[in-house]
């Protein structure tokens, strides 16, 4: 019996194998888009579900039937709020098996094990302050959770996500050289180096961008820059985009290129300071796009330094507070 209401009353869930250790149900249902969330088992006979969203009872009897025969042993989430935590305790009282997750205590360095499997949660803050993921020892692969979307090189933020700690995390995945990273939402991601590059790529991108548009403003807010986005995914594309943009407003203020009041939201207006000196924007108001890809390239080195120089500014000015 559930323990809990259900979020999603349909979900078509498709299972497939990824390798000899790792299989996936993708969950298509109306509530996110259709696209699906990404549950992953992992091992065979003693086997470990990761990330099991959303909470619907189909999507709970695929499990089950997935992993008849076999003992599921471990339930383990990346990261916990609503729709990803919801479904873990009906699981769990189906199965015995034992919940972890990062607010009760799975951290960084923990190694949990099964017959043929070797997991090890890694720290990977950004989409949630407290977001974990899970190295697949015998096989080079991570199990990443919403640190990256498989679609898009825009960093997975939730409302109250860090940007900065995401890209300090996507450059740590970058430099670890897994072979493939399996995130919760959209396809797997084998050519990793690439996709991490474009990653961050886009995030050095889209701070000019937006330093650039803010200057030419005045001053703007996230809500602002959002209505240039192109309206597509029947109207749901400018919430999304304002929050991907509050991110990066508050990470610029926070290191001093903008500024904004103490408690920022999607229409606080942020200003640059005149002392910055920003190149012109070179960009009308109201032609503006914030989803062209591949406007501003850099080699991978150049997104090293620059990014690396920001952290040694963080920490420089923590240490003078």
């Amino acid at each position: 019996m559930s323990t809990s209401p259900w979020e999603v009353g349909f979900t078509d869930c498709t299972i497939r194998r990824l390798s000899p250790r790792v299989r996936r149900i993708v969950s298509r249902e109306p509530v996110y888009g259709g696209e699906g969330l990404r549950t992953y088992m992992v091992g065979e006979g003693e086997v470990a579900v990761i990330d099991p969203a959303p909470n619907s009872r189909p999507l709970l009897e695929a499990i089950l039937a997935a992993t008849e025969g076999e003992r599921v042993t471990h339930i383990l989430m990346t990261h916990t709020h609503g729709r990803r935590s919801a479904l873990a305790a009906d699981l769990a009282a189906h199965c015995g098996a034992e919940i972890l997750t990062p607010d009760q205590g799975l951290s960084h360095g923990r190694r949990i094990t099964g017959s043929d499997w070797t997991l090890h949660a890694l720290s990977a803050p950004g989409h949630t302050v407290d977001h974990v993921a899970f190295a697949l020892e015998e096989e080079s692969l991570l199990l990443c959770g919403e640190l990256v979307c498989g679609w898009s090189p825009d960093p997975a933020l939730d409302r109250d996500g860090d940007l900065a700690a995401a890209l300090t995390s996507l450059r740590a995945v970058r430099r670890a050289g897994f072979h493939r990273l399996l995130p919760a939402i959209g396809p797997e991601i084998c050519h990793v180096d690439e996709f991490l590059t474009a990653c961050l790529v886009q995030a050095a991108r889209r701070e000019r961008e937006i330093l650039s548009l803010v200057e030419q403003a005045g001053a703007c807010s996230a809500w602002d820059l959002a209505e240039g986005c192109d309206a597509r995914l029947h109207g749901l594309v400018q919430p999304a985009a304002a929050d991907l943009l509050l991110a990066y407003l508050v990470k610029l203020a926070r290191e001093r290129r903008l500024t904004a009041p103490a408690r920022p939201s999607l229409f606080t207006r942020f200003a640059a300071p005149a002392a910055l000196g920003l190149p012109p924007a070179g960009l009308r108001r109201r032609e503006h796009r914030l989803d062209n890809l591949w406007a501003f390239p850099l080699s991978a080195s150049a997104i090293d330094a620059h990014f690396t120089s920001l952290e040694t500014a963080q920490r420089q000015t923590g240490a003078r507070r």
